[in-house]
């Protein structure tokens, strides 16, 4: 047996980040979705990207397939995975774990086709890499597009956020001019309000939050705390605050401004379906609810105007309206209040993909395109492969 065919039948050792001085080892995954009588939405879940091909569940249950470390502590596969702590061949060979192989798209061209179009004659900021920003010298992003080996396309803005080009690629590569500007940094955050003669209404003014808490000023004064940058230009604390350019921390303890916290008013405290009440008929057609540009969900019948958020401060919304204003995750509505929810998963022609039809490889793998299943296969001499259904 040779050391490699050894390594497969071995459980990953890799530990994450941990405070002791003893090693943290991965001790088992469980799968928890089986026998839960749960049943879940015919869609894939993506739960790993390792830069050449993206994994997948064949639904969306990772935050139920649960591994176990040696201190006690537990993690879903997803972040177990993400967090580098075990690998997808150790979960498949190891534990047993059905996951979905699918080859990362990869950037074919990028195409410039502002020159058929008019546009403003003004700088656009296209990405920010926390140290420099990068601009175009027109307002042209929408017309520069990244065509993939999978034959769908994005906007450059959209590619470069997804981490799927570079600027130095899109420069040397691709031939697209982008100016490089070195990103401001704070010099000061001044409170003006305490200047002899100013004048603040004394009462509580929100200028943060976020999942857990809401910042409030005790009196209103925003508009009076500046950001101060290298460049010499200025931000009141409320859109510095949003651009990300400080946080709330930074504010307190470098910058000596006082904050008040306040536990977010929207925490839920439950979901009710009341459809499910005696008297009360729904017309049975399904309803679309929520999308997440990837998936589009549906409740099996029209109503959800009867499925009620209700929140700790004691107001309301419906759950359509919760969705959206992002109190909660469809996996939340699922799992943690057992409201069920069917998917359809829309490709890149705005068709839905059927999860059904996948190909199956030898070693475990699934594949959802089939050139790249047979580009594989024919790679791979002396196997035998079956269409899977």
């Amino acid at each position: 047996m040779t050391a490699e065919a050894a390594n497969m039948d071995m459980p990953d050792m890799t530990v994450y980040a941990s405070s002791y001085a003893s090693r943290v080892n991965v001790i088992g995954v469980e799968d928890r979705s089986i026998n839960s009588g749960m049943v879940f939405p015919q869609v894939m879940e993506k739960i790993y990207d390792d830069g050449k091909n993206e994994y997948y569940l064949d639904c969306p249950k990772s935050n139920l397939i649960i591994v176990r470390y040696s201190n006690g502590t537990e993690k879903n596969v997803s972040q177990a995975l993400n967090d580098g702590d075990i690998s997808v061949r150790t979960l498949r060979n190891v534990y047993g774990i059905s996951i979905i192989s699918s080859r990362k798209a990869t950037v074919r061209k990028v195409i410039d086709k502002s020159s058929q179009y008019y546009v403003p004659q003004v700088m656009e900021k296209i990405y920010d890499d926390g140290k420099n920003e990068y601009y175009f010298r027109t307002q042209k992003s929408a017309y520069v597009i990244v065509r993939y080996s999978d034959g769908t396309e994005k906007n450059v803005v959209q590619a470069l956020n997804d981490g799927d080009l570079t600027i130095k690629e899109l420069q040397n590569e691709y031939g697209i001019s982008v100016v490089t500007s070195k990103k401001p940094t704070i010099r000061s955050v001044k409170d003006n309000s305490t200047k002899p003669g100013v004048f603040t209404p004394q009462a509580y003014e929100k200028i943060y939050e976020d999942d857990k808490n809401e910042y409030y000023f005790t009196t209103m004064k925003s508009n009076l705390v500046i950001v101060r940058y290298s460049d010499g230009t200025e931000k009141n604390i409320i859109q510095a605050l949003n651009d990300g350019d400080l946080t709330i921390k930074d504010l307190q303890n470098v910058y000596g401004i006082s904050v008040v916290t306040q536990v977010r008013t929207n925490r839920i405290s439950s979901v009710t379906d009341k459809s499910l009440e005696l008297g009360i008929s729904v017309p049975q057609v399904k309803e679309f609810i929520y999308s997440d540009g990837v998936n589009n969900y549906y409740l099996s019948t029209q109503r959800s105007t009867l499925v009620i958020v209700k929140y700790v401060d004691g107001t309301q919304k419906s759950v359509t309206q919760a969705l959206y204003d992002g109190d909660l995750t469809i996996g939340d509505l699922q799992f943690t209040y057992n409201i069920p929810v069917t998917t359809e998963r829309v490709n890149a022609d705005n068709k839905y993909y059927d999860p059904s039809t996948l190909y199956k490889a030898p070693d475990g793998t699934y594949w959802t395109s089939k050139a790249e299943y047979e580009e594989w296969t024919a790679s791979q001499k002396g196997y035998q492969y079956q269409y899977h259904k």
